[in-house]
């Protein structure tokens, strides 16, 4: 199954502002992400006030997404220190 992945204006802006290695980095977990889904690999849901959410970890950042039928939506890509502090 594929998986249509769309972007926040948040999220697009935060990819955005990275180098191209991180962005590359990010990259390579997308087209993951893309084909399975939340069965890739280091892909957890959230609970607390992020339930519903689910991440997937890319060395020091996280990607926030949610999933509905075949479309996944970034939320954020952050680095993990800041991803769920509260704005």
């Amino acid at each position: 199954m594929s998986y249509n992945i769309l972007f926040t204006k948040s999220a697009a802006k935060d990819y955005k502002n990275f180098n191209e290695s991180i962005k590359s980095q990010i990259n390579t977990v997308l087209i993951k992400l893309e084909k399975f889904g939340t069965d890739s690999p280091n892909t957890k849901p959230l609970t607390g006030q992020f339930k519903g959410y689910f991440r997937i970890r890319t060395g020091d950042y996280r990607i926030v997404f949610s999933l509905l039928k075949e479309t996944i939506t970034i939320i954020s890509i952050l680095n993990r220190n800041v991803v769920y502090k509260k704005k």
